[in-house]
């Protein structure tokens, strides 16, 4: 298998034969991954903020590896983090770290799954009502008029029913199995794919009902005393349906591929948002991904910004943006300081100047500092410029070293307290 870094570029020899594919290629993968036909035969590669395993016609499969998140492992544990798993499941992820074990990220995901829904399954399945249809000989639950007069009008023997069914083929069940499916495709350890495909049967066999997507379920699923002992293993089950492409990627020929991609920008937004949330103080309420139409307005029309979290005590809030972006040591581009100029004017929180915050991923041992924007020596809004160590973070929150959570804790409630910064530059 390829390895290729995130934004980062390889060259590779590909078949003349093979160039349609690559065009193919190029317009369903959606600039995930980039490829541009080169002369003598050659294809440059170039990886975005899409990491994971794709199997590209005449490349073969392609592993993209992050960089700023750390390892695959960190990608998984920021997956755990962002869902509200509990700290004993990132120390098990943390135990995986090994510079001996080189699996890819969907080899590791579809081994994890399998683990946390044999745990389940070991437990016993959550059964629970769910609705049914059925034509009957008798009547359950209610007669459905509408389908017995379009469809059995004047048939007496047999009745619409519509009616509670008790049963294992619930939302839980129906999700893991599906995932599962899937997670068989990912990997190319055939050990491995036979546990999971035997976990599979199991689930399957409970839950034959194929589960709404993604979106749906995310907006229906809801965790209780119930079903929290599911937590871990539809974390597992919906980073493989989300980011799994299996259908629809490369048809041309012969020639098909499979992809695993995670969009760390989108991760990094989530991964960002829950550590807010543990950090904010009492009285504050964090809104992530929240459109707001009445901040430009002309006669006609009303123009929405969404900042990535915007925090809130009812009547002031400040606005968060999290960008995954390499800005250690690095100016930030003028696009994201005007963003975040425009979100400090539009939410300017508590203090005497108006605030923003911008959060990005961090490598090394960078400080928080504020940007001035201060036009004929007034200043009009303040922009905070706060790294995260991803992987420190982890760790904290693995039961580790405390300090760059603490740390991160306190610059934040500082910042919400409006407390003077020393360390502030102008724009």
């Amino acid at each position: 298998m390829r390895t290729l870094i995130e934004y980062k570029s390889d060259t590779f020899e590909v078949l003349p034969s093979r160039q349609h594919e690559m065009s193919a290629a190029t317009a369903r993968l959606e600039n995930k991954i980039k490829l541009r036909w080169l002369a003598q035969d050659r294809v440059e590669v170039t990886a975005t903020q899409w990491v994971g395993s794709v199997d590209v016609p005449g490349v073969g499969p392609l592993r993209v590896v992050p960089k700023l998140a750390g390892s695959e492992l960190d990608v998984l544990a920021m997956i755990a983090v962002a869902e509200g798993n509990s700290y004993d499941v990132l120390d098990s992820l943390e135990n995986h770290h090994s510079p001996g074990k080189v699996d890819s990220l969907p080899e590791l995901l579809a081994r994890f799954l399998t683990d946390a829904a044999n745990d389940v399954h070991r437990q016993g399945l959550l059964a629970g009502y769910r609705s049914a249809q059925d034509d009957l000989p008798y009547m359950r639950g209610r007669l459905d008029l509408r389908e017995q007069a379009l469809r059995k009008f004047g048939v007496l023997n047999t009745l619409a029913c519509n009616y509670e069914e008790f049963d294992t083929d619930i939302l839980e069940n129906r999700v893991t199995a599906a995932a599962l499916g899937v997670a068989r495709r990912l990997t190319s350890n055939a050990e491995r794919r036979t546990a999971t495909g035997r976990v599979y049967e199991d689930f399957f066999g409970s839950a034959p009902t194929q589960p709404p997507s993604p979106e749906v379920v995310r907006r229906t699923l809801q965790y209780d005393r119930r079903n929290e002992r599911y937590r871990t293993a539809l974390t597992w089950s919906m980073a493989v349906l989300e980011n799994s492409f299996l259908n629809n990627m490369f048809d041309v020929g012969h020639a098909r591929a499979q992809a695993f991609l995670v969009d760390m920008n989108r991760l990094f937004e989530r991964f960002v948002t829950t550590l807010v949330r543990l950090s904010l103080p009492a009285g504050l309420v964090a809104h992530p991904q929240a459109d707001d139409s009445t901040v430009f307005r002309s006669d006609t029309d009303s123009f929405a910004i969404r900042p990535d979290i915007r925090i809130s005590d009812g009547l002031r809030s400040c606005a968060i943006d999290a960008k995954y972006k390499r800005y250690d040591g690095n100016s930030l581009s003028p696009n994201d300081l005007y963003q975040l100029t425009t979100y400090a004017q539009a939410y300017p929180g508590w203090g005497p100047v108006p605030r923003s915050m911008l959060i990005y991923p961090s490598m090394g041992s960078e400080a928080p500092r504020t940007i001035r924007f201060q036009p004929d020596g007034r200043v009009l809004a303040e922009v905070h410029v706060h790294p995260l160590p991803i992987r420190a973070i982890i760790a904290a929150l693995s039961g580790g070293d405390q300090i760059p959570l603490e740390s991160f804790r306190k610059s934040l409630r500082t910042w919400l307290a409006m407390t003077p910064d020393d360390g502030a530059e102008s724009a």
